[in-house]
């Protein structure tokens, strides 16, 4: 197999947190945010309604969700956590995200939200939908509810007969071999993560007796698993990128994803600055062309009209000569010398 694409004489750590970096990385773009909704609910939300939320001022020490994206006209916020451990907490960790989310609108005063919020009109929020898309190997249930029952106060007297908080979940199996053609038709990003991860596991097991460092090994199936990708066509577009490696050999945390933010946006204006000078030297030259004509033709108008005067300065002397009049009085009348009316 020829894995030219990375270097092996250099030791990649194998990333346990892989999963995770690797959606969060690859899913944060308007436009495969669109095709991610689609392909896990049908309903299809053009890109450019999407407002993705950013991520670094959704944290909370380590509180974040992978991807949080809302509608531009603040009716819908979707958020999608990638799981491949099963969490009995997930609802749970859904309602902190949300209210994070919340607590951000008040801050930034969004539409005047920090003073809407004490008003007696009611003050509309994005109605939340929260999906976990699910890649472990235990059994999960496709619908997980949230109260405050099952939160540890059941035995309390006066909570089991009310319920005043409740959170709905759905859990969705994005294991490739549960995808369906139209969800991978509809995120061709979804089913190649789902892919690699699925070949990653298949090598993993099946290098498990050749090679016993757990390092080596899993350093050596994802390496597998990315060529698998790229001859089915998968991921082709972030297999060769510095930070799809990065995300292999490290836990890619959230000041990594801001600083390959920041890399590709000064990337873009160093682009937009070379392309601006260079086309504005190109357009500097068309007009010092065009001027240049001009002048040319506004030069070659003098020298003409100077040409054609001297001719006809010429002609009038040839004719003088030819009468036998004397060449001081030619060269009074015509302006003349002496040698240029010899010569004629």
């Amino acid at each position: 197999m020829n894995n030219k694409h990375f270097n092996q004489s250099e030791e990649i750590k194998h990333n346990e947190k892989y999963k995770d970096a690797l959606f969060r990385y690859l899913c944060n773009e308007e436009q495969e945010a669109s095709k991610l909704y689609q392909a896990i609910t049908g309903k299809y939300i053009p890109p450019e309604n999407i407002e993705l939320e950013n991520l670094d001022s959704l944290v909370i020490s380590d509180w974040y969700n992978d991807v949080s994206f809302k509608t531009k006209d603040n009716h819908v916020i979707i958020l999608c956590e990638q799981q491949s451990t099963k969490c009995s907490n997930m609802t749970l960790r859904c309602l902190v995200y949300y209210t994070n989310l919340i607590r951000k609108l008040y801050e930034e005063n969004r539409d005047g939200f920090k003073d809407k919020l004490y008003r007696s009109t009611i003050l509309k929020v994005p109605k939340p939908e929260f999906y976990i898309l699910y890649i472990g190997k235990e059994k999960i249930k496709c619908e997980e509810l949230f109260t405050e029952h099952n939160a540890g106060y059941e035995n309390i007297n006066g909570f089991t007969n009310d319920i005043f908080l409740q959170i709905r979940v759905k859990n969705i199996d994005i294991h490739y071999n549960k995808l369906t053609e139209t969800q991978k038709r509809a995120s061709h990003t979804l089913a190649g993560y789902s892919y690699i991860i699925q070949q990653y596991d298949i090598h993993e097991k099946e290098l498990k007796n050749s090679i016993s460092d757990d390092n080596v090994r899993k350093n050596k199936a994802m390496l597998m698993a990315i060529e698998d990708c790229r001859n089915v066509g998968y991921l082709l577009d972030y297999l060769d990128r510095k930070e799809f490696k990065v995300m292999l050999e490290k836990e890619y945390t959230m000041a990594d994803y801001i600083a390959s933010l920041k890399e590709d946006m000064k990337k873009q204006a160093e682009n937009i600055r070379k392309q601006a000078l260079e086309e504005g030297m190109e357009e500097g030259i068309k007009e010092g062309i065009k001027e240049g004509i001009k002048e040319g033709i506004k030069e070659g108008k003098k020298e003409g009209i100077k040409e054609g005067i001297k001719e006809g300065k010429k002609e009038v002397a040839r004719s003088l000569k030819m009468a036998g009049i004397p060449t001081a009085i030619i060269m009074e009348s015509t302006g003349l010398s002496e040698i240029e009316i010899e010569d004629l």
